[in-house]
Parts: structure tokens; sequence; C-alpha cells
């Protein structure tokens, strides 16, 4: 579903598995979307923190079947755009994909430009991360 969502926005899915790959993908990039399971072992303040400062411009969605993250609570306010619940329903994954989509035009005077340092590896010219189910 997560594909399907993203490329109604323009965007392909690049699917990592392991958390240590995203620290790679998002090196030089100027734009990136990031969707991330919140429940993924290693996933924590300081490597969102993290991810924040390699990428200023990474927008993240977080998934989740829990309601509230009190180990997440700085990025919850400070590095992740929205949170969606697991399992995924289609209408509110899209509306925080549309919010986050509209932010990066914003920023860029329209166009979408999400992208990966890496581009040769990645089919199409735009990109999502996606670690997670």
């Amino acid at each position: 579903m997560v594909q399907s969502l993203l490329a109604e926005q323009g965007l392909a899915m690049v699917r990592l598995q392991k958390i240590k790959q995203v620290d790679s993908a998002l090196n030089g990039c100027s734009e990136c979307l990031l969707v991330l399971d919140l429940e993924t072992p290693g996933v924590d303040n300081d490597r969102l923190r993290r991810w924040k400062r390699s990428c200023s411009h990474v927008s993240i969605i977080g998934l989740s079947t829990k309601t509230y993250h009190p180990e997440l609570k700085e990025s919850l306010r400070s590095h992740l755009l929205a949170v969606a619940a697991k399992p995924l329903n289609a209408e509110e994954f899209s509306c925080c994909l549309r919010g986050v989509v509209d932010l990066a035009h914003a920023r860029h005077g329209g166009g979408n430009s999400f992208q990966l340092a890496n581009a040769a590896k990645i089919p199409g010219p735009k990109a999502n991360v996606n670690l997670g189910p």
C-alpha cells in the first residue's frame, strides 16, 4: 500500500532492510522523504537528530502501532513531521504524504523535489526511503 500511495504523489520507493542503510542513503541528500517504523530496533532521538543534521531537508513520517513513544519525545517535537498508525489507513497516510509534499513544494517553489544523493541506484528521478514493514 505504501508504494502505491507514494506513486500517487510521483515518488518511487527504495526499501531499506537495515537501519544502518539509512545513514548512507541520506548522505549528501538535498531533499528526502523517510517513512520509518518507529518500533524498529535502534530508532532513538540521537539517530533521528543525526539524520536531520546529515540532510537538513529530510522529511520523516513515522509509523507505529503505539499511540505514544515517550522515549522519542524530543523527536516527536522536533524531527518527525507526522506519525501514522499501523496498520496503515490509506486515507490517513495519504494525508500525511500530501502535507509533506506540500512543504517540499513550498520550500522549492513548486515541483516535486524529493531525491536521494545516490540517484543512480534508484529507478526513476525521485525516491523515498522506507524502513520497516
